[in-house]
């Protein structure tokens, strides 16, 4: 979507006119993940734009019973193309998450660690501006709760709702 918006900044006022050749653009141009279309594995064809003018010798000896019959066997073989994009999706999730477990320093906490834990945003006090905490506590794990996940207690002895 990077793309669309430079193309859109760099149409300026025309950015009406030029909005459906990008919308057009992006929504045929293959992704890595599924190795499709967007557009094809909503419609189940390849899209194709059509312009119109004056009838040339290649117009005009177009068949258009052929047409007909690769729309037919593209439909035919849609559900295929599906089932293909799906594995090949789920094959590509498995490569990032490998590449991003290879990264990352799993640490392990056992019950009675004391922890701080991250401020996010929707907890964050909102007046508190830049120089708000980033980080709360300390806390102490009362339990474990799952794989990474685990039951907290503050210092005054009440326990924190969520894991």
């Amino acid at each position: 979507m990077n793309v669309t918006k430079k193309r859109l900044k760099k149409a300026k006022e025309k950015w009406v006119k030029e909005l459906p050749n990008i919308l057009l653009a992006y929504r045929t141009t293959l992704r890595n993940a599924t190795n499709e279309t967007p557009y094809s594995l909503a419609f189940k064809f390849e899209a194709f734009s059509l312009e119109v003018g004056l009838p040339t010798i290649q117009t005009e000896a177009s068949d258009t019973s052929y047409n007909k019959e690769v729309l037919a066997r593209d439909l035919d073989i849609a559900d295929e193309r599906r089932e293909n994009t799906l594995i090949r999706m789920a094959d590509y999730q498995k490569q990032l998450a490998k590449t991003y477990n290879h990264k990352v320093q799993h640490t392990q906490f056992s019950v009675r660690d004391l922890l701080m834990r991250k401020v996010v945003e929707n907890t964050k006090n909102s007046t508190d501006g830049k120089l708000g905490l980033n980080w709360k506590g300390p806390y102490k794990i009362v339990n474990l709760a799952g794989k990474g996940a685990y039951y907290l207690k503050k210092f005054e002895d009440k326990e924190v709702l969520r894991p």
